[in-house]
């Protein structure tokens, strides 16, 4: 008997299966849906519901007699909700262009600017950012009166991952389960003291300025701005918060700028994280200001490269120190055989070899002796160390080691 059913049952599900892929093909030929009414397009989306309730059914009822039944859900699955898709676009197009205004009418009412694709990020679970999602996920889809319940379910698990997900994944794919999604997703996620506390710890973990150039301080003053945005459309108030944001931020600031910002503020008034920013758009629009432009189609080296060592050969007379000039170089390359050094400026590459000849030119009683990166005092400057720090560092004060060791060796010599 239990063998009889199966079998029937197996047969009534292939023939649904059958009805299903045949609106399929329906649907996907464009010429046959372009020339089908209204109501028979209608006709066909109610339809598609009715074989694919008797569909799933079927599965139910072959699964409870037969529980190694190995049939693909998803292909049809699919293929109900693309039929539906289409099907609810072309009678929502047709049903516009039926209610669009006659030829008589201006032409210019007849004209719709076609905007962008909006795109719905995927929430992860971040509680910061639920607030956005659901707002344009309701805005695009939810309020959208031609998509029934099991689309706008569908569309919803689509635009989730990780945990917010795994909260409604179970949820079978019916009329009554989205609006428990919407629910589950409410109570899990719409909690304002954590988003708060996402928002504050976005200040605390701002990334340090390690370099005040303008395009590290527009990032660092824009991040500010977000957080403290979002706390204010949550109607937190933050007048009160002052001296503890400075505190927070005064630790992220390097020390030239936090210098200078203490230095030019008004010690009379008491300071506020509005001044704060607006001096640091100010420095980022001054540091702008005060690069160089360079010369279109010419590529520079950096303005400090390693010092060149040189020593002196007998019998050569010895010259003064003078700058090599470039034109088109804000970073002269000076030479000073005084003390037996070149700093390179900033250099175009195609005149490198030029500038070369004239510094052996200038220098034909040195020899040129290459000091390593790692060995080289400039790179203490030039990779921003505080001056107060040079202090501490041998090599800034005593100079390369391989200097020291020649320096001991002629000691002991003599």
């Amino acid at each position: 008997m239990a063998s009889e059913d199966l079998r029937r049952l197996r047969a009534a599900r292939g023939y649904t299966k059958a009805s299903i892929t045949r609106l399929f093909n329906f649907s996907n030929n464009e010429n046959d849906v372009g020339l089908s009414a209204i109501s028979n397009l209608e006709t066909k989306r109610a339809r598609i519901g009715e074989l694919f309730k008797d569909y799933e059914q079927c599965n139910k009822e072959i699964l409870a007699l037969d529980e190694a039944d190995a049939e693909d859900v998803e292909d049809y699955e699919a293929k109900y909700y693309n039929i539906l898709t289409i099907l609810n676009e072309a009678i929502k197009n047709k049903s516009s262009s039926s209610d669009a205004p006659s030829s008589d009418a201006p032409a210019s009412s007849c004209k719709k600017a076609k905007l962008p694709t909006i795109k719905i990020e995927t929430f992860t679970g971040k509680y910061s950012e639920y607030t956005g999602f659901i707002n344009l996920f309701k805005a695009i889809i939810h309020n959208d009166r031609s998509i029934d319940n099991v689309q706008k379910l569908y569309y919803l698990r689509s635009f989730l991952a990780n945990e917010p997900f795994d909260l409604i994944k179970n949820l079978p794919l019916a009329e009554g389960s989205y609006e428990e999604a919407l629910k589950l997703l409410e109570e899990r996620y719409n909690h304002k003291f954590k988003i708060v506390n996402e928002h504050i710890n976005a200040l605390l973990d701002i990334n340090a300025l390690v370099k005040s150039n303008p395009a590290n301080l527009r990032q660092f003053v824009s991040c500010i701005k977000q957080s403290l945005s979002a706390l204010k459309n949550l109607n937190v108030s933050t007048d009160n918060w002052n001296p503890i944001i400075l505190a927070i931020l005064y630790r992220k600031l390097d020390t030239y700028t936090s210098r200078a910002y203490q230095l030019e503020r008004d010690d009379t008034e008491e300071p506020t994280v509005t001044e704060f920013l607006l001096y640091l758009e100010k420095r980022a629009l001054a540091l702008e200001n005060a690069e160089p432009s360079p010369t279109p189609g010419k590529s520079y080296h950096k303005a400090v490269v390693n010092v060149l060592l040189l020593e002196p050969v007998p019998g050569q007379q010895e010259r003064s120190a003078q700058p090599v000039e470039d034109p088109a170089s804000p970073h002269p390359t000076v030479v000073n055989t005084k003390f037996g050094y070149i700093i390179g400026g900033g250099l175009p590459r195609q005149q490198t070899s030029d500038k070369s000849k004239v510094i052996r030119d200038l220098t034909d009683r040195w020899r040129w002796l290459y000091v390593p990166s790692g060995e080289n005092p400039s790179d203490c400057l030039s990779r921003g160390t505080d001056p107060d720090e040079l202090r501490h560092i041998p090599m800034w004060l005593h100079g390369p080691s391989f200097l020291q060791e020649e320096s001991k060796l002629s000691v002991q010599n003599s």
